[in-house]
């Protein structure tokens, strides 16, 4: 079983339908809208130099505080859009939340009142409408003033998309668990060159069902997430009967080139064909995984997958241990992939039966569905060669089975510790579609800052303990012939505390149906890589990939949360709360380091988690590493002892 997201045995294309929201460049955001519009609406609403009145809002931000130059109280601010760090998440307060909830916050010189743009000092200019203005042919049209907030976008509230953080984190990373776990069993088994064989066939199974997806899961998740926020689900069921049809011609390449590769050759050519019909049908699968993407339906999914990678990791370990090899590692997993199409696209039906009874013709959505679906299908290959792996190809043509196996591990232990804050974005993105869609733009913004803080927070601990103790634990997982991952896990370490930010701000951007921004840093990023690709991977294989694959990723990182705070407008960062969180973390690395180096071994690893942990715990709470602002929030949309826990290290008034 390869290593990864592209090796689980049952990582359908259901996940990687819902990755492609969540991973950079996966696609670039065009036109969604289905008409054009005359003007350009943005995530502020601001009152023009001129003095013309803005459009009224339904609902004010939560998140900020007065300008001391107002001389009225302090304005209410609005539900927000926002994320706790883990399980990740985007977190929507209802509509009503703030009236029942009297607002305690005292002006501060820092930050302008967002209700009125009047107040709002020069620096907020940079993200707003004059700046970056919103194509106009993805603009949704103003809300039905009679109508007022659709059904779909007060259905989407915090506790709504919390739930789905919760199942989309379990279902992103239960199979990667499962994943490593069959990894190591073939690590057992089948050596480094056997297992770096089976993670490159499982590679071309994943990418040929993301390239031939043809862009649409992205499309369809987006169109049907807007298109109820519209209440317009007649025309979303027309787009998905269409959109269902229109997979089959992606189908049938896949299994065209796969079938191909294994009659020109490629071994073992049994397992290349049943490698052919398996990507066959992912393709398939993807359209019904967006549909209930699309509709936040996150257990159903969550609960299929879960169970399909769990009975196939412990059927693919059966098959290794009775002697089945490679070809038996990847016919489990036409199984499973099989069995999924199956299930996931009878769920699909009936849930877009249950909010749509009867189709309608979709008429212009479609074709901004295909003409965001382009843009998808172009984003896609930049996303393969910068996220997905490409320096298999190389490693492939310059260095042999054994350097695929440890750049493999390396990448598929990074992978893991990403998917859980990497599951934020894969319900951000629906979640933004229906807000934008209504026109509650507000709550779209103030979130995203709220997201972006969480979210640092919760990745800085994670990347000093993996620093500290990924390395030692690959070896004792995988055995002394795999020693050789340390280097390369190390590189692939140094952007992570960026990743989960990078895909916050790359959901944002598809939410908001942005085009350009994304295909020229995707692009960029995609000659960074493939030039560093081929400058050191064949001098230095797998050390070498996992260079060039850092620099790509962070690069990418930077330029896109650097857009989607631009975007969004000004970001608070509350920088003092994330210096005294990377204190807490480094200690804590620090010391979990020592204690493997004094004691060795799996007890040192052990005891390195232990020392860590704890040190920490009395660090965070200690330092209060989380703002005042943000502990408030963790503590109203949980309560509990998550609530306890946001209280506990919330920074003091």
């Amino acid at each position: 079983m390869a290593l990864g997201p592209a090796s689980s045995p049952s990582r359908s294309s259901v996940t990687e339908s819902r990755r492609e929201a969540s991973a950079p460049i996966a696609c670039a955001s065009c036109a969604s809208g289905s008409r054009s519009s005359t003007r350009s609406p943005t995530i502020h609403a601001s009152v023009p130099r001129s003095g013309a009145p803005s459009r009224p809002r339904d609902v004010r931000s939560t998140d900020e505080r007065c300008s001391p130059r107002r001389k009225t109280r302090c304005s209410r601010d609005a539900p927000t859009l926002g994320t706790a760090p883990s399980p990740s998440r985007l977190l929507v307060a209802s509509p009503g939340e703030h009236a029942r909830r009297p607002s305690r916050r005292r002006c501060s010189p820092r930050e302008p009142d967002v209700a009125s743009s009047s107040a709002r000092p020069t620096w907020a200019a940079r993200g707003s409408s004059d700046r970056f203005p919103m194509e106009s042919r993805t603009a949704p049209p103003d809300p039905v003033p009679d109508a007022g907030i659709s059904e779909a976008a007060a259905a989407t509230t915090g506790a709504s998309v919390a739930r789905g953080g919760i199942w989309s984190a379990a279902s992103n990373l239960a199979p990667q668990l499962f994943a490593l776990a069959v990894s190591v069993a073939g690590a057992r088994f089948l050596g480094p060159s056997g297992l770096g064989r089976q993670s490159f066939i499982a590679f071309v199974i994943a990418s040929s069902q993301y390239l031939l997806g043809l862009g649409l899961p992205i499309a369809v998740m987006r169109a049907v997430g807007e298109s109820l926020g519209r209440g317009k689900q007649a025309e979303a069921r027309g787009l998905v009967a269409w959109s269902w049809r229109l997979s089959g011609l992606g189908s049938l390449v896949a299994f065209g080139l796969l079938t191909g590769a294994a009659l020109a050759g490629a071994q073992p050519r049994t397992a290349w064909i049943l490698a052919a019909i398996t990507a066959a049908a992912g393709v398939v699968t993807s359209i019904p995984g967006a549909v209930l993407t699309g509709l936040q339906r996150w257990r159903d999914l969550s609960i299929v997958i879960i169970a399909a990678n769990g009975a196939g990791a412990a059927t693919t370990i059966l098959v290794l241990t009775l002697g089945g090899g490679v070809t038996g590692m990847i016919a489990v997993q036409l199984g499973v992939s099989v069995a999924i199409m199956l299930v996931v696209s009878v769920l699909a039906r009936r849930r877009l039966a249950a909010v749509a009874p009867a189709a309608a013709d979709p008429g212009p959505l479609k074709w901004s569905t295909l003409r965001y679906a382009g843009s998808a299908l172009a984003g896609s290959l930049i996303t393969l060669i910068v996220f997905r792996r490409s320096e298999f190809f190389f490693l492939e043509h310059y260095a042999n089975d054994r350097q695929v196996a440890l750049y493999s591990i390396a990448f598929a232990a990074v992978t893991t510790l990403v998917l859980v804050p990497q599951a934020l974005a894969t319900v951000v993105s629906p979640a933004v579609a229906t807000l934008y869609g209504a026109g509650q733009h507000d709550r779209i913004r103030t979130g995203y800052g709220r997201t972006l803080r969480l979210l640092l927070i919760a990745a800085l601990p994670v990347t000093a303990g993996a620093l500290a103790l990924g390395p030692e634990t690959l070896r004792l997982v995988f055995g002394s012939r795999f020693a050789g991952t340390k280097v390369p896990l190390l590189l692939l370490l140094i952007p992570f505390p960026l990743i989960p930010l990078m895909n916050a701000s790359y959901s944002l951007v598809v939410g908001l149906g942005k085009i350009r921004f994304p295909l020229i840093v995707g692009t960029g990023s995609a000659a960074l890589n493939v030039a560093l690709d081929f400058a050191l991977i064949p001098g230095h294989a797998a050390i070498g990939a996992a260079v060039a694959n850092g620099c790509a990723q962070g690069a990418t990182a930077v330029a896109t949360i650097v857009y989607g705070a631009r975007l969004a407008g000004p970001v608070r960062w509350e920088a003092a709360a994330l210096v005294r969180a990377a204190v807490a973390s480094a200690a804590a690395g620090a010391v979990a380091w020592g204690a493997l180096a004094l004691v060795g071994g799996a007890a040192g690893v052990l005891a390195g988690v232990a020392a860590g942990v704890a040190l920490f715990t009395a660090l965070a709470a200690g330092l209060r590493i989380v703002s005042r602002d943000d502990a408030g929030w963790l503590e109203r949309s949980f309560g509990g002892r998550i609530g306890v826990v946001a209280r506990r290290l919330g920074a003091r008034a």
